[in-house]
């Protein structure tokens, strides 16, 4: 091989690393603070979460909001209210979710007391997250207490954002004032 083909090759070769090296910098992750039994903690980018709206399928009036996050094993976890709600309510609960990642660029999202429901074999679950795939849903989930944004924005479950030590634990709030 002549010296101008190795040239060309070794341009190639370097362009081609950087490209995928600047791509895996750059792209999204989804970080686990904390995880037990009793808890998870994670900050990720709004692109990974998904606020929906089921309707419950035993009450024609009440409807569940389910937060969806992708994390970096391509599993879908889940954040579940602990409580049914009026389908008025549920949207106006997503329209406020949805303005907090909107408005953010990292996302803080806690939830407490793991739950495992039976694996599902036949009827596998898959959640689709717009740009990102379709990814299944894990077979556990969380009930759902907080979510903020970098720039304070911020709602639990119950209609106010928990202070730390006195309502329900935020265990790394200071992670999203790194990142401003």
């Amino acid at each position: 091989m002549d010296t101008k083909k190795k040239s060309i090759n070794l341009l190639i070769f370097s362009s081609c690393t950087l490209i995928f090296s600047s791509c895996s910098l750059i792209m999204p992750t989804t970080q686990v603070l904390f995880e037990s039994k009793n808890g998870i903690e994670l900050v990720c980018p709004p692109e990974r979460v998904k606020v929906v709206c089921i309707p419950d399928a035993g009450d024609d009036h009440g409807q569940a909001l389910d937060i969806y996050v992708l994390n970096d094993r391509g599993e879908v976890e889940q954040f579940l209210y602990s409580r049914m709600i009026s389908p008025g309510e549920c949207s106006k609960e997503m329209k406020a979710y949805k303005k907090i990642l909107k408005q953010g660029k990292s996302i803080y999202i806690t939830g407490k007391d793991e739950l495992v429901s039976e694996p599902d074999n036949i009827n596998t679950r898959w959640v689709d997250f717009p740009g990102l795939g379709r990814f299944k849903l894990k077979n556990r989930f969380y009930v759902f207490m907080v979510i903020k944004n970098e720039k304070g924005d911020c709602q639990g479950q119950y209609k106010f954002c928990p202070v730390e030590g006195k309502d329900f634990y935020i265990r790394n709030p200071e992670i999203l004032d790194q990142k401003k």
